[in-house]
């Protein structure tokens, strides 16, 4: 098998893997804290929005172009950007939230159950994403290129505290902080296994001359999953100084990346 493939997943696993150790809040944060979840949940959004707008998808547009016309290009980008954005919000409208709501009544406010939900719901849309999330990060290293090591760096970055936006809302719905733990490292392993079934997806779109689909899919689900985090936040005004905070640190962070 080619080397470059095989570093290409290597590196897509240990970014993945990083998520442990944002899974380790979980022996550590002793009770519910809306200053640690909204800043978390900030931050996350933030590098998420960062490198999807400002390097998946402009190196989306400049793939495209090496195969048609700018116009081609990006209504092409702009179509692939679409779908990313409408897998996510079908899986947001699935989700079962009463089932969400009726373990959160018992035990917090109600403006609290808004934050813990959206947190909940972040973390199954977390989990979801790390399958484009790792095939854009494999793809990212085995083309090569100006944005490969930085978005590597960034989204091992990002899934860090990704790991704590995950391990917080089950911990405090288990109560278990080995099972919270267990479940936000079992999480890494979907970024690999991402990189494997999208490459045999969208192999026949990249051997097409169609390998920007990839990052333009990837850059819409990034997107709206990011503002699906801020939205509750800034709409009831919960966390949401924290939450900014987050987010400004997180888009500084990553811009330092890509210089």
């Amino acid at each position: 098998m080619d080397e470059n493939f095989l570093f290409s997943f290597f590196i897509t696993l240990i970014t993945g893997l990083a998520t442990g150790i944002g899974g380790l809040a979980a022996f550590f944060v002793k009770k519910y804290d809306i200053k640690i979840l909204s800043f978390i949940l900030g931050f996350s959004s933030g590098v998420m929005l960062y490198v999807s707008l400002t390097a998946l998808l402009p190196e989306s547009f400049l793939l495209f172009s090496k195969s048609f016309g700018k116009f081609s290009s990006f209504i092409l980008t702009l179509v692939f950007f679409i779908i990313g954005m409408g897998c996510v919000f079908l899986t947001e409208k699935f989700l079962p939230e009463e089932l969400v709501d009726n373990s959160l009544k018992k035990t917090l406010k109600k403006d609290h159950q808004i934050i813990l939900k959206t947190s909940f719901l972040m973390a199954v849309i977390l989990a979801i994403h790390n399958l484009p999330e790792g095939l854009s990060t494999f793809m990212a290293i085995l083309l090569g290129g100006d944005i490969s090591y930085p978005v590597a760096i960034s989204m091992a970055m990002h899934n860090i505290p990704e790991g704590v936006a995950f391990c917080l809302p089950v911990l405090f719905l288990t109560k278990n902080p080995k099972k919270a733990f267990l479940y936000t490292l079992l999480t890494g392993f979907i970024e690999p296994i991402g990189a494997l079934l999208g490459y045999l997806v969208f192999l026949p779109l990249i051997q097409s001359g169609l390998v920007g689909s990839v990052f333009a899919f990837v850059s819409g689900m990034m997107m709206l999953v990011s503002i699906i985090a801020l939205y509750p936040a800034f709409r009831k005004r919960i966390g949401s100084v924290y939450c900014l905070v987050g987010f400004f640190v997180a888009c500084i962070l990553s811009a330092l990346m890509f210089m």
